[in-house]
């Protein structure tokens, strides 16, 4: 196990370790966010964008590694909208309906 933070840049790893870390491992399994419905997208950027970004670069040192990703917003906004894509500047109010 390899203890980082998501906002940070290599996860918070010296660039050595992060390199090593790139040729250590055979695929990658990202599943780590930072999740609040009620935070702003700029409060969440950092780690989410951030850290996929970040995750994305060790992929590619590692001669791209396969990454395997897994995200909530398959939960939202509960079927009711028949669009795929969600650009960043939409209103998503309706999350107030969330059950939390």
């Amino acid at each position: 196990m390899v203890v980082g933070d998501l906002a940070k840049p290599r996860f918070g790893l010296t660039p050595e370790r992060f390199e090593a870390l790139a040729s250590e491992v055979g695929s990658i399994l990202h599943c780590g966010a930072t999740i609040h419905w009620g935070y702003s997208y700029s409060s969440l950027k950092d780690s989410n964008v951030g850290g996929t970004r970040e995750v994305i670069r060790l992929s590619c040192l590692g001669g791209g590694l396969p990454i395997h990703h897994v995200s909530s917003i398959g939960v939202y906004p509960f079927g009711e909208v028949t669009r795929e894509l969600f650009p960043e500047q939409d209103d998503l109010a309706d999350g107030e309906r969330l059950q939390i």
